[in-house]
């Protein structure tokens, strides 16, 4: 019977939600993912295994104008990369990061209303990492910048809600996190997600 009511108030929310455009601006998303990391170490794009590299995190969507969104997002996880017993590291981040979004469904190259729609990001944000309390394998005083570029593809299945990939490639300001330091400051993470939006 729980199961029941909580069901029909789900619809009954979603009933009473439209799309995201000038009327409705505010949208939240909840979603998922992995993280890889990409500098001294090694590059751990698209490297399934070990899958331990995961993330979760939420966002707040807002229109504002029908080329560009702007997404205050929050997500935290697991972060690390293995090559050998002898070369690896492992943390805990958590970061956050303020997006512009250029969508292609603008009305200009895509209907506003696509079923498909891609788009483009761009943004900054700050990182925080922690160990694990039985083994220091990163580095975690202060914080870290980091400038993001990506983009993703959004599936509007219902005019309440939708579904999203989003691929973030984010260059940071420290080398240190992996416990190899160099002059080169090329310590990168990739983040992998797929959300559910819901229209407010």
């Amino acid at each position: 019977m729980k199961k029941l009511l909580t069901l029909a108030i789900s619809i009954l929310i979603l009933a009473n939600v439209s799309g995201q455009n000038a009327e409705q601006k505010w949208a939240v998303s909840l979603f998922g993912g992995k993280t890889e990391y990409v500098g001294d170490l090694g590059n751990g794009f698209f490297d399934w295994d070990p899958w331990v590299y995961g993330h979760f995190g939420l966002s707040v969507n807002r229109y504002v104008n029908p080329s560009f969104d702007l997404n205050l997002q929050f997500e935290t996880g697991s972060y690390g990369y293995w090559e050998s017993s002898t070369s690896n590291f492992f943390a805990k981040k958590t970061d956050g990061a303020l997006l512009l979004r250029y969508k292609f469904n603008n009305g200009y190259a895509l209907k506003e209303e696509a079923l498909v729609a891609p788009f483009l990001t761009a943004g900054f944000g700050f990182a925080s990492f922690a160990a694990e309390e039985d083994e220091i394998r990163t580095v975690t005083d202060d914080w870290d910048a980091f400038v993001t570029l990506g983009g993703g593809v959004r599936f509007n299945v219902d005019p309440r809600f939708s579904f999203e990939y989003q691929f973030l490639y984010n260059f940071t300001n420290s080398d240190v996190r992996d416990m190899n330091t160099t002059d080169e400051y090329n310590d990168r993470f990739i983040s992998h997600s797929i959300g559910i939006i819901i229209n407010l």
